[in-house]
């Protein structure tokens, strides 16, 4: 059975039972980055990004030194991890790469399953965008007609009101006149009804002239 951690007995085939390196990543709250809870920080984020600060100089030379058993300081005195032997720590690792890079290639198909799914969408969207670009472009004819005819009746409109504005003009006229005439024949009435009874006196004159004689002169 493998020992507790503690201090690592010195040999070049023997290392720290450790692939935290390889598996996770620490953040502090002031920006400090490391590779597991007890090794010292190997950058700071602000200063690099993290991608960098994780593929530097730091970070890989802790890595090689679990892999090959040259420890770094923190990875001999580390009390968490139990020894381990570097053959049993390569298979380790490279099961961890493995599982990992299995995984991305999941994830990749997925994501291509996903881009393939959203590039049909996307064609969908466009053929549909298209039918909405052409039923735009009727309904803009069809607008443009509609304003067209309406201001073909708004100038008909501005014309029969021009014209109901000149009938009643005539109207008035017309009534202006139908009273002028309405007095004139009045006027009329009277100068006929008194030449009938002109004519009327005459008749009866030359009547009595007829049946009765004229008086003797004296």
């Amino acid at each position: 059975m493998e020992p507790a951690g503690g201090v690592l007995i010195d040999g070049p085939a023997r290392t720290r039972n450790c692939v935290d390196p390889w598996n996770m990543v620490f953040i502090r709250a002031d920006g400090r980055v490391h590779l597991c809870c007890w090794a010292p920080a190997i950058g700071r984020l602000g200063e690099r990004e993290l991608e960098e600060i994780l593929e530097g100089p730091e970070a890989r030379e802790i890595r090689r030194g679990l892999l090959t058993g040259e420890l770094t300081e923190s990875c001999r005195n580390c009390p968490a991890r139990a020894e381990l032997s570097t053959e049993r720590l390569h298979e380790k690792v490279e099961g961890l790469v493995l599982a990992k890079e299995i995984s991305d290639a999941e994830e990749l198909h997925g994501l291509r399953v996903e881009v393939r799914h959203w590039r049909e969408e996307a064609h969908l969207l466009r053929v549909h965008g298209d039918e909405l670009e052409t039923e735009r472009d009727a309904l803009k004819g069809h607008t443009e007609a509609i304003e067209s005819r309406l201001r073909g009746l708004e100038a008909h409109n501005a014309k029969v009101e021009a014209e109901m504005k000149h009938l009643r003009a005539h109207l008035a006229n017309i009534e202006a006149e139908h009273e002028q005439l309405v007095g004139h024949t009045r006027n009329l009435e009277r100068i006929l009804r008194k030449i009938h009874g002109m004519a009327v006196y005459r008749f009866l004159g030359k009547t009595r002239a007829i049946f009765l004689p004229k008086r003797a002169e004296r």
